[in-house]
């Protein structure tokens, strides 16, 4: 009778966390929030002597929680057979299980608490074979192991009400537990892999961080999967990989240029490869907003297209805090100028040709980003290469009109074409993106290869004369680009 009563109550509480029709913004909005509170406690707890540092609170305990929950969700859906987003919403739901730790480490421990991963074989094994917290031999807090084995407990309880099956209710509980141990290790893993050491440095953190992040985009794409193999779909198709790669190579030649002007500086490979993935993650959420606006979405879609634009864009701003502070910034001041140029009521697209100089600014930032993750201050990047990679790029994003010319038109966007008609204006974007080929190594002095520059900007203009397509463009242009890498890195430039 009272397994009855309280399998009825955890029906009822489900039900009505189901019925929640909060979107994924509510719910990564949440999770930082938790994040921040569990920090204040701890810092309270610890009677205002140890707060933790931002980067814990803003980059690492969102990434890790995020991981669990995410992985959760998709063994509740295994096992119940139920909508994922209705284990999501519940698993969410009861996030709040994070500030058990502090609390019960406080009361537990005092003012004086170390919260670690395993750092060895031994480690991992005494944890796992401790049942994480239950026996003697684990390097978990007392709040953690509580916190643990409550999500242990409530995931059984969930499956036990949904399906009536102690088999299932213990298959999805054994599930989590090895999910659990898998993430504890993710710190060793990385710190072996990289030959870091076997304690719990800041490096040691910065590289499971790292993995944490990589891990956090995979079960992203996983759960999109399981919701909605087409909306997957729809979105890898809408990538837009040759603009994409656009952002991705000014970050490299960043890089790159701050490796030739700072040879004595280590090649920070760990920071490019997060600034890349940041980079892209803010690019593919602008071009989602740009969609939306567009008006190139069905009704249906929008809020899903919404959530995936706020879903890329914590990923940049994540993974751009993990890389360094200033480039978060720079990052962020880009993310503005990308959401403006499509969100009413500014929606800098507008203003026609002279949205280009927008473009030619992001251009520039991004290029400014990959340089300063190398670069050891930002008082370091020559003031001529910013200029140069704005104008050049102002000039060169010419060329994207020539493909929304029918949709420019219709919404009055004063672009060249639309100006001077296709064909005029087919001419004169051809010959502007042609001499951005010679600004750079102008500008730049790099007269070796200013011969070069010019047979590519005439193949250009020749070329989107005939095929008319932006395609031509970018093809030029990376195969410049990584002539003009090659040059320099040479020292023939």
């Amino acid at each position: 009778m009272q397994a009855k009563i309280f399998s009825d109550f955890a029906g009822k509480v489900i039900s009505r966390i189901e019925a929640n029709h909060q979107g994924i913004t509510f719910w990564l909005g949440l999770l930082f929030f938790l994040c921040i509170v569990k920090a204040v406690v701890g810092w309270f707890a610890s009677r205002l002597m140890h707060l933790a540092p931002p980067f814990m609170f803003l980059v690492h305990w969102p990434l890790f929680y995020f991981n669990i929950f995410i992985s959760i969700a998709l063994i509740l859906r295994f096992f119940t057979g139920e909508k994922l987003q209705n284990t999501t919403k519940v698993v969410f739901a009861f996030s709040f299980l994070v500030l058990i730790i502090p609390i019960v480490d406080f009361f537990a421990y005092g003012i004086n608490v170390s919260r670690i991963y395993p750092m060895s074989i031994d480690e991992l094994l005494a944890e796992f074979f401790s049942f994480c917290g239950l026996l003697p031999g684990s390097v978990l807090t007392l709040g953690q192991g509580i916190t643990f084995w409550s999500a242990e407990i409530l995931i059984a309880i969930y499956v036990l009400t949904k399906t009536k099956s102690l088999r299932k209710a213990l298959g999805a509980s054994i599930s989590f537990y090895f999910v659990g141990a898998f993430f504890s290790a993710i710190p060793f893993f990385a710190a072996s892999i990289f030959s870091i050491g076997s304690t719990y440095t800041h490096a040691a953190m910065l590289i499971g961080t790292a993995f944490f992040l990589v891990l956090a985009f995979l079960l992203s794409a996983v759960w999109l999967f399981v919701y909605d193999k087409e909306l997957l779909k729809k979105l890898i198709a809408d990538v837009m990989l040759t603009r994409a790669m656009h952002y991705l190579g000014l970050a490299i030649m960043g890089w790159l240029f701050a490796v030739f002007l700072f040879p004595a500086e280590t090649m920070n490979l760990f920071g490019l490869f997060i600034a890349l993935f940041s980079v892209f993650c803010a690019f593919e959420s602008c071009l989602i907003c740009n969609k939306i606006y567009d008006n190139a979405l069905k009704k249906a879609e929008v809020k899903k297209y919404w959530d995936l634009c706020l879903a890329l864009l914590c990923f940049s701003l994540v993974s751009a805090y993990l890389a360094s502070e200033i480039f978060f910034v720079i990052v962020l001041i880009s993310l503005v100028f990308g959401l403006l140029y499509s969100l009413p009521p500014v929606r800098l697209k507008r203003l026609g040709f002279m949205n280009n100089a927008v473009i030619g600014l992001i251009s520039a930032l991004t290029f400014c980003s990959g340089f300063l993750v190398q670069a050891p201050s930002i008082e370091k990047i020559p003031l001529n290469l910013i200029a140069t990679v704005f104008l050049t790029f102002s000039l060169a994003a010419n060329v994207k009109d020539l493909k929304d010319y029918e949709q420019d038109k219709k919404e009055g966007i004063k672009t060249l074409p639309v100006l001077l008609g296709r064909e005029r204006g087919l001419k004169v974007a051809a010959l502007l993106t042609s001499v951005s080929f010679l600004i750079p190594p102008f500008i730049l002095g790099f007269n070796r290869i200013l011969a070069i520059a010019a047979v590519f900007g005439t193949a250009n203009y020749l070329l989107l004369r005939k095929i008319k397509e932006e395609k031509v463009t970018f093809l030029l242009y990376y195969a410049f680009l990584v002539l003009f890498a090659a040059a320099m890195l040479a020292g023939f430039a």
